[in-house]
């Protein structure tokens, strides 16, 4: 179920297969998987012994954070308009979230995510000093390039 849901993630952002039925074949297919994963998660929820351990552990975070955005557009998509559903269909990119539940299954991930984990703060210090230079590089490339219009208006 994991695997069609990210299936039809990636086939439902093709241009070639934005018609309105296939969108509508999408949504049903992708009701379906949510509602599987609701189900799945509730039952975890009911059984095990310590909540708020439950509600803790990252991977039930994630868990969480797939199947939320289709609640939250199913709720309030249709009170909303212009820019606030515009808001609502970026929460859409937390679908993606759902590549995330196969760590469960797997125990070289599991064991990427403790190291990943352990490591945290060199992994920062490398995430800070990769910024200072892609900023450093996109501000000289927007003064080298700001005589031509190319449409970019700011460095950012």
């Amino acid at each position: 179920v994991i695997l069609i849901s990210i299936l039809t993630v990636i086939l439902e952002s093709m241009p070639e297969l934005k018609g309105p039925s296939n969108m509508r074949a999408f949504a049903i297919v992708d009701t379906v998987c949510v509602a599987f994963f609701t189900f799945d998660f509730t039952i975890r929820l009911l059984i095990c012994p310590k909540v708020l351990e439950f509600v803790q552990t990252p991977l039930n975070i994630l868990d969480f954070l797939a199947i939320m955005p289709f609640y939250l557009e199913l709720a309030v998509g249709s009170l909303l308009q212009g820019s606030a559903l515009t808001a609502l269909k970026v929460l859409r990119i937390f679908r993606i979230m759902r590549v995330m539940k196969l760590i469960r299954h797997s125990k070289r991930l599991i064991l990427m995510g403790k190291v990943i984990k352990d490591c945290l703060s060199e992994l920062t210090l490398l995430l800070i000093i990769w910024l200072m230079g892609v900023l450093t590089f996109g501000t000289v490339m927007y003064y080298i390039e700001s005589e031509r219009n190319n449409g970019f208006d700011s460095i950012l």
